[in-house]
């Protein structure tokens, strides 16, 4: 049992490292003129492909890691949910809140970005479906490695 539930909270924490690294890395490289819709706080389309690959990333590392911990597929599954499930609200979030009425200030700090941003509801509902297959994908692969 606890092997379990410290595959699936390592297999978070893991997920979310790779998340705030890569999106960090991202932002920096880019900045916020690319990151955004041009005078906004929306972000752009290559902002949400640059999501799309750091969210495979995360969610096959996150499923992997979960699975190498726990050794069974349950908790792989129990990870898979629980990003969907998140991935889920955050778009109902989203949805709720609308778009964002203050334009984007001609500097931005990454902090602030991360605050402020405006993801569409269908890229968040798409960046939740991709953690889920990306959990079971890594899952998969991390069960095969500790069958080894």
């Amino acid at each position: 049992m606890f092997r379990a539930i410290a595959g699936v909270i390592v297999g978070y924490i893991v997920m979310g490292l790779i998340v705030f690294v890569g999106l960090t890395a991202a932002y920096f490289a880019l900045g916020a003129d690319r990151a955004f819709m041009p005078g906004s706080l929306v972000i752009s389309g290559l902002w949400v492909g640059v999501m799309v690959v750091v969210g495979i990333v995360a969610a096959i590392a996150g499923g992997a890691v979960c699975a190498l911990i726990a050794r069974r597929p349950m908790p792989v599954k129990v990870l898979a949910g629980i990003v969907l499930a998140l991935g889920l609200i955050m778009a109902g979030a989203a949805v709720k809140s609308g778009a964002p009425t203050e334009t984007r200030p001609p500097t931005m700090s990454n902090m602030d970005a991360m605050q402020k941003a405006h993801t569409p509801a269908w890229a968040q509902i798409t960046n939740a479906l991709i953690g889920y297959a990306g959990v079971m994908v890594g899952g998969g692969l991390g069960r095969k490695k500790a069958v080894r």
